[in-house]
């Protein structure tokens, strides 16, 4: 294996897999004393397989539709390169890797659904959020040609896999975990439309609409920077109002206040170094999910 292909895995490793492992520690950490690893493991497998299935299943798109190709130079500014655009997985690799991938969170499911007791609603809910995950690139839907898609981020990054264990491990859904699922999926989401955002131009010639490109249509070049501002700032509200209307931990509002990093990630975007700002804006996400963590280790 070549230099090239190892850094094409490392940065698959460094930059997908966490947004896999996350939204299903959170509940583990709620719940620690009633965890069963065993079935923990095995969704925290699914989880995994399915952000990696979701990304190959973009880059494929991405690649079919010529929008990569575009972006290319782009991409490699960032440190976000595309491994079909650069020749390292051909695109019959690449859909056999999806395919893998989505049988293995298939499988995953069905080991739920057999040894352990009542996960049969694993299955539907499950195919679900693998199907909208696949929607953000995949027809017929293409999300994130129509501006739709951080909902992916928010449902499959944040509220599904969040209630979904904690589903697993103490057999219902709350509003908390609801709650707690949505504000890690609006931080991954913000992290979507950072990353958007050096991809405008070739997004534009290929004429796909991500929100970052309907922003900069509606208000020109301070489009995403004026809507990431709002909406950081609403997510740090959400997560107050839910510790002090008790939804949340009452501590868990402290676990927003690590998105004020996020004007960093401004500024930097601002100068037109996106490199920089994608990684400040990483910094904030997983520094907002540190401070979750202890909250909920601790009280």
């Amino acid at each position: 294996m070549n230099a090239t292909k190892l850094r094409a895995i490392k940065d698959l490793l460094r930059w997908k897999v966490p947004f896999g492992i996350f939204p299903v520690l959170l509940p583990a950490v709620m719940f620690l004393d009633q965890v069963n690893w065993w079935e923990w493991s095995t969704l925290l497998m699914g989880s995994l397989l399915t952000v990696l299935m979701v990304h190959v299943v973009d880059d494929i798109f991405g690649y079919l539709s010529g929008t990569d190709q575009l972006n290319a130079d782009q991409k490699e500014e960032v440190g976000h390169p595309k491994a079909l655009v650069r020749g390292d997985i051909g695109i019959k690799g690449a859909t056999t890797l999806a395919i893998g991938l989505f049988i293995g969170v298939l499988g995953t499911a069905a080991i739920l659904l057999f040894y352990f007791d009542n996960s049969w609603w694993l299955l539907p809910i499950g195919l679900f959020t693998v199907f909208w995950g696949y929607s953000y690139s995949g027809a017929p839907l293409k999300l994130s040609y129509r501006g739709l898609g951080e909902t992916v981020l928010i449902v499959c990054g944040g509220i599904a896999p969040v209630a979904l264990c904690h589903l697993v491990i103490v057999d219902t859904i709350t509003l908390e975990s609801i709650w707690l699922g949505a504000f890690i999926g609006g931080i991954f989401s913000s992290v979507l439309i950072s990353a958007q955002q050096a991809d405008i131009q070739g997004d534009l010639e290929s004429g796909r609409n991500t929100l970052a490109v309907l922003l900069t249509k509606k208000w020109g070049e301070q489009g995403p920077q004026i809507f990431l501002s709002v909406y950081h700032f609403f997510w740090l509200a959400f997560l107050t109002i839910g510790a002090i209307f008790n939804i949340t931990n009452r501590w868990a509002a402290f676990c927003a206040f690590p998105m004020c990093l996020y004007v960093l990630q401004w500024r930097a975007n601002e100068k037109g170094d996106f490199y920089r700002g994608r990684n400040y804006s990483l910094f904030a996400w997983r520094f907002n999910f540190a401070t979750l963590l202890i909250v909920y280790l601790i009280t």
